[in-house]
């Protein structure tokens, strides 16, 4: 864990001036640090070199002059001219201004002549240093003057007044300044205690300043009194300001945007548990991605935090004053890198010395926001933050902050690895897991819940492997990496409330731009943006807003809120957000993304690309040839006119097609789609789906799952899937093909072809005439009014004829086979078959086994092709209910001599009738080759037979 490990404290000889000292900078100059000093007016300025691990080294030092008094408390700035960077101390008034060279090691060199006729002002209070392309300017808070002032060290050293800011120009001084520059715009933040109020300023590239905003206590209802410090950080390419307020002892973070504007994102107050009661130092530090604040006061320590870039604070440590250090009534704290670690100094109003640390950092890892499924760190000290899809941080080894994702977020894992780890858990009605804490080194900080101020409001139940927390509908189980039950008293304010925070107020914008391309940004409180002209980029952030693009290709990235969005005639892109948006696409083509939330987004007359993200959405294409992807909710889709792709997500989806030729491709979830327009093409893929085509003819599959598919009108082709799945074919000429599963399939009212799979499908026919094939597996079919062809396949398929004239084929299993009504052909397979030929004049080819035959009322005729067909003992054909005189056996194939019931001469192949049997020799050897066997005692004669 971060935290301030004491090193030593320069005083005496080491160190002079160094009772009272009230502020601390750290510069680089040539190729070493320096840190230098100031006290109050009966002291002086010192410059040491830190470029070591080693005790900081003297530079020297310089004495005030005679005559000094006080404006102010007194400040340092390291600036720079022509001449090479110089110091100039502020907050004291002089017969002249002192300002003093710096020497390539940084030492304090001669002092600086300005030239006669413009000296700088007596009454400076306060500076930062702005550079704008290739003019240096200084940005002075004078002494009773409520705004800034703009110089520039011209020719011959000249100080040369380049502007004044408009407004109030007397009254509340300024006594903070610190600079930023964001999205090519420099900006300059002055903070006031008398008007309780900072104040945002932009310093164009002629030096000309201007004010952006200004957030006073009393207005924004922030609850910040007295501000005295300030310092501006960049984290990932966003600003922020670090605002430090003595009579409120809090510390304010405000988001910074690219025009400049303040949106507060934090506002935490001092506790028994920190160290910045009426705050008096400050300090941020920078380290590859990531920021640490440095805050401390009149009760005599320092608190650490981590600036995230969301803008939250997070409590890393607190180090309180012993003996040996100079943390009494904190007036000023520095922070840099050098000698190869992070250094601190912190100074005493009352104690004299510098009090040296080491800010134990670790190995710095990654920063990471959101992402998908688990999210991993790595061997060092990551900072990984949850987002609305993640389901696990896994921080590996190293020191790490784990947070978890506020209102948007899931049930979530966590898992810290070796090393100190921090798990900020969120107030977001899930559970979250801690999957390895460790009693003693890792921390659980409970800080982001909204009105929890004790650990004593915790419902804490102690368990098996460690111990459950909850606060109202958030659960926190906590399973210790021993595997050791943890009780209450283990969770105390100290460690899971460092920080006391108050989420900030805010106001909605009303923002309109221009016929330019403009940066519109939204504060917390959401309002109102208008692009007008030009390609727009508009931001909100937290509130609900209500967004217009305009003319103009427009970016529009909503925020947390519930967000009306309207594009404009260009081709915009939207992304929504968090909240549930309501996105109207115009113009176009634009590319619309809902991402989290409960989204209504509608495209356009052009072909747009829609993407719904997390939530249960509801996307519309509108006209144009459309691309809509739905994402990880149950959401619903219509295409529209136009030729659309419509892609399913994770989730059980409701698609409509619309007026044009759409393809489909359902997700993972249970989807229903609803064909219209058309033709169609329709993929159901993964999840039990329910899919119907419209009028014309349509291309449709099921995939995995036990689907159910319906043509609709028109010639369409259905494709089975995986699993067991029902089809309809619907009016038209229709394709059925089944799949793998065991399948119930309806013909339609057309003449369709449908071929089961390679399971025990159900196949009715109706409408027709059809074909049926049941392929593979055990198949039961039932043709429809009209003529149809019936099929078996492989297996022991049960095949109905119904009425019309049919052809059924019987396949190479045990089959039952029934003609029904009408002039059926039914033709054996290979099985022992079981054959019913039903009313009508039925022609009936016995098969390779055993088969039994009923023919039915009507006229049929048995064919027997060869021997084999026919059999012999026990595997003798039989039929059931031949009429001699109607009814006709075909032995033509044969070449058989009909003897009746005489004996075989054994000379000729001839036909003969024994008792309930007809018999043939095949081979004129005298001996029976075949037999059929005939039930009910029939008399036949030779015109019985087809010969």
């Amino acid at each position: 864990m971060v935290g301030l490990r004491y090193v030593a404290t320069l005083s005496g000889d080491a160190a002079p001036f160094s009772l009272g000292i009230t502020d601390l900078e750290i510069a680089t100059i040539g190729d070493g640090v320096q840190l230098y000093a100031t006290n109050r007016s009966d002291g002086g300025l010192s410059a040491f070199d830190i470029s070591s691990v080693e005790a900081p080294v003297l530079l020297s030092q310089q004495d005030f002059r005679s005559g000094v008094t006080h404006l102010a408390t007194p400040q340092i700035s390291i600036l720079h001219s022509d001449g090479g960077p110089f110091i100039l101390p502020v907050g004291m008034t002089q017969s002249y201004a002192a300002a003093y060279m710096l020497g390539d090691s940084g030492e304090i060199g001669a002092q600086m002549r300005f030239a006669s006729q413009t000296p700088p002002p007596t009454d400076l209070i306060a500076l930062t240093e702005v550079t704008t392309g290739p003019h240096t300017y200084i940005v002075a808070a004078r002494s009773g003057m409520a705004v800034p002032s703009v110089y520039e060290i011209g020719a011959d050293q000249q100080l040369n007044l380049v502007s004044v800011a408009q407004g109030q120009t007397s009254g509340s001084d300024l006594t903070g300044l610190t600079g930023i520059t964001l999205g090519g715009g420099h900006y300059v933040l002055g903070v006031s205690p008398v008007g309780n109020r900072i104040t945002s300023y932009r310093v164009g590239n002629d030096g000309q300043i201007s004010e952006v905003a200004t957030l006073d206590s009393l207005t924004s209802g922030l609850g910040f009194d007295t501000p005295h410090v300030v310092s501006a950080v960049a984290v990932g390419g966003v600003g922020y300001a670090v605002l430090g307020s003595a009579g409120s002892s809090s510390l304010t973070v405000l988001r910074i945007g690219a025009d400049g504007r303040m949106q507060p994102v934090e506002h935490v107050v001092d506790n028994l548990h920190t160290r910045f009661q009426g705050v008096s130092a400050l300090e941020t530090f920078t380290l590859e991605d990531r920021v640490f604040v440095l805050a401390g006061g009149a009760d005599d320590g320092v608190s650490v935090m981590s600036l995230l870039p969301d803008g939250r604070l997070i409590h890393l440590s607190t180090l309180a004053d012993t003996d040996a250090t100079t943390l009494q009534n904190v007036t000023a704290i520095a922070a840099g890198w050098a000698g190869g670690q992070a250094q601190v100094f912190v100074t005493s109003e009352t104690e004299a010395g510098i009090s040296r640390f080491a800010l134990d950092l670790g190995d710095i890892g990654l920063t990471r926001q959101g992402g998908s499924g688990p999210v991993a760190g790595t061997a060092q000290a990551d900072v990984l933050m949850a987002g609305a899809d993640t389901t696990a941080l896994n921080g590996g080894a190293g020191g790490d902050i784990l947070v978890a994702a506020g209102q948007a977020g899931g049930a979530l894992q966590m898992s810290g690895g070796a090393g100190q780890d921090i798990f900020v858990a969120a107030h977001n009605g899930q559970v979250l897991t801690i999957m390895d804490y460790q009693p003693g080194l890792d921390q659980l900080d409970l800080s982001l819940f909204p009105m929890l101020r004790s650990m004593q409001q915790l419902q804490i139940e102690s368990t098996g492997r460690g111990a459950r927390l909850e606060f109202g509908d958030t659960v926190i189980e906590v399973v210790t990496q021993a595997g050791r039950p943890l009780d209450a008293a283990h969770f105390t304010d100290a460690n899971g409330l460092a920080l006391t925070r108050y989420s900030p107020p805010s106001e909605p914008d009303q923002l309109t731009g221009t016929d330019a391309g403009n940066l519109l940004e939204l504060g917390a409180g959401g309002g109102s943006a208008f692009g007008l002209g030009g390609d727009d980029t508009i931001t909100s952030s937290w509130g609900d807003a209500y967004i217009g693009g305009g003319a103009g290709n427009d970016l529009i990235v909503g925020g947390a809120g519930n967000n009306l969005i309207y594009t404009g005639t260009g081709s915009d892109t939207v992304q929504g957000g968090t909240g549930a948006d309501k996105i109207h696409g115009a113009g176009g083509p634009n590319r619309l993304f809902g991402n989290d939330g409960n989204d209504w987004i509608s495209g356009g007359a052009a072909g747009d690309g829609i993407a719904g993200g997390a939530g249960n959405d509801s996307l519309y294409g509108g006209a144009g040839n459309d691309a809509i992807y739905l994402g990880l909710g149950d959401d619903i889709a219509g295409g529209g006119a136009g030729n659309d792709l419509i892609v399913g997500g994770a989730g059980s989806n409701l698609i409509y097609t619309g007026t044009g030729s759409d393809t489909v491709q359902g997700g993972t979830g249970a989807d229903k789609i609803h064909g219209a327009g058309g033709p169609n093409r329709l993929f159901g893929n993964d999840g039990n789906d329910w899919i119907s085509g419209g009028a014309a003819g349509d291309g449709i599959a099921g995939g995995a799952g036990n689907d159910s598919l319906y043509g609709g009108a028109g010639n369409d082709a259905i494709y089975l899937g995986l699993g067991d799945d029902i089809a309809g074919g619907g009016a038209g000429n229709d394709l059925i093909v089944g799949g793998a599963g065991n399948n119930l399939i309806y013909t339609g009212t057309g003449s369709d072809t449908v071929q089961g799979g390679t399971g025990a499908d159900k196949i009715h026919g109706a409408g027709g005439p059809n074909r049926l094939f049941g392929n593979d597996g055990n198949d039961w079919i039932s043709g429809g009014a009209a003529g149809d062809g019936i099929a078996g396949g492989a297996g022991n398929d049960s095949l109905y004829g119904g009425a019309g004239n049919d052809a059924i084929y019987l396949g190479l299993g045990d089959d039952v086979a029934g003609g029904g009504a009408g002039n059926d052909l039914i033709v054996g397979g290979a099985g022992s078959n079981l054959i019913y030929g039903g009313a009508g004049d039925d022609t009936v080819h016995a098969g390779a086994g055993r088969d039994v035959i009923t023919g039915g009322p009507g006229a049929d005729v048995f064919v027997f092709a060869s021997a084999a067909q026919a059999g012999v003992g026990a595997g003798r054909d039989v039929i059931t209910d031949f009429t001699a005189g109607i009814d006709k056996i075909d032995l033509s194939a044969l070449n058989l001599t009909f003897v009746g019931t005489a004996e075989f001469s054994g000379t000729n192949q001839e036909l003969g009738c024994v008792a309930n049997y007809v018999i043939g020799d095949i081979d004129a050897d005298g001996q029976n080759d075949f037999a059929i066997e005939l039930w009910g005692g029939v008399t036949l004669t030779e015109d019985d037979f087809i010969l």
